[in-house]
């Protein structure tokens, strides 16, 4: 390797040192005093397993949310269908004749234009309806997935404790943070 490789790749390994340095020492120093990171793997079971039920009740509420838009949907169709129906008959009333004479026909095809419009709307709607069910019915069951995910985390937890007596996070953090000095001892030998 000549000396410019063995150079860039010397900093390259010390840089990557530092930069792990930096962030385990982060992680090291940001868990103590305010209890931010959890001392135990249970522990850390345990976050995520409450995040798991927060999830499934966020998703149950979602669920909830979604049926309801539904319900609002089918009723703004209702109310858009009465309207077709409305210009329907305001269309055929426009369109008199008068001794042969239509005045108000391009009225009267304006509002059947507006009558096309709203059924079609009107439809949309009924159909984006149609389509929350399935919606709703996949959050509901994501809720659920999550809430299962909870209980198996609850359970998981105290068996890696069990696995790994005594592990804490503050002692994976200082080895990381010797890791990280003895890449930096590597590219400096390195570079020399």
């Amino acid at each position: 390797m000549d000396k410019k490789t063995k150079k860039i790749v010397a900093n390259g390994i010390i840089c990557f040192g530092v930069i792990g340095l930096l962030f385990s020492l982060y992680l090291l120093f940001s868990s103590f005093g305010n209890n931010s990171l959890p001392a135990s793997v249970d522990d850390q079971f345990q976050l995520m397993s409450q995040s798991m039920d927060d999830a499934s009740v966020t998703a149950v509420h979602a669920a909830e949310s979604i049926r309801s838009a539904k319900q609002s949907l089918l009723s703004a169709a209702t109310v858009i269908s009465q309207v077709g129906d409305i210009t329907t008959t305001l269309a055929s009333a426009l369109n008199v004749n008068i001794m042969g004479f239509t005045p108000l026909i391009s009225a009267s095809q304006t509002v059947t234009d507006v009558q096309g419009a709203v059924d079609h709307l009107g439809n949309d709607i009924t159909t984006t309806a149609n389509h929350l069910d399935q919606n709703a019915a996949d959050v509901q069951k994501l809720g659920e997935d999550f809430q299962v995910m909870s209980e198996q985390l609850k359970i998981v937890g105290p068996k890696m404790t069990g696995m790994i007596p005594g592990f804490n996070f503050t002692w994976l953090f200082l080895y990381l943070g010797v890791i990280h000095l003895a890449f930096i001892g590597i590219g400096i030998v390195l570079r020399e």
